[in-house]
């Protein structure tokens, strides 16, 4: 497998672990209206989010960390991780705000206490398999070979 393909597959990964997760932390209120959008389902939604929220930052970040972090592979782990972990809670909260809090009177505080005790548990587990799932595909991705040697 060629390395140029590697942003993509750890998109498309991290996109089915955000619909995943996702339906673990929030998957309760999948029947309730949204305010933002009344006509749109639950996994209408989901999906928009895990393409715009995930998939795309993922896909950049992989491209930026193999140029930049090329020597600290760690690091580029770690930012990855943090990023998901960021982005989880962010459409977690959205989904949230729009079909519980903003039909009752939540605070900012509240809501964010809310998700965070629901999310945090779903997101740990998606960040390690994430991390796992990197491990692998570098394991199984060829690096590039130079004329040279």
């Amino acid at each position: 497998m060629k390395s140029i393909y590697k942003p993509f597959f750890i998109g498309f990964f991290c996109a089915i672990l955000t619909i995943i997760q996702a339906y673990i932390a929030m998957g309760e209120y999948a029947k309730e209206l949204s305010s933002g959008c009344i006509d749109c389902s639950f996994n209408e939604v989901l999906i928009k989010h895990a393409i715009v929220l995930i998939f795309i930052p993922i896909v950049i970040m992989q491209l930026v960390s193999t140029f930049i972090f090329k020597k600290q592979y760690f690091i580029s782990i770690l930012i990855g991780a943090f990023l998901i972990f960021v982005w989880l809670k962010i459409i977690n909260t959205d989904i949230f705000e729009t079909r519980v809090s903003s039909w009752s009177s939540f605070s900012n505080e509240d809501t964010d206490s809310f998700v965070f005790k629901r999310s945090f548990q779903p997101i740990s587990i998606c960040i390690i398999i994430y991390i796992i799932f990197i491990l692998i595909l570098d394991k199984y991705i060829k690096k590039p070979q130079n004329s040279l040697g």
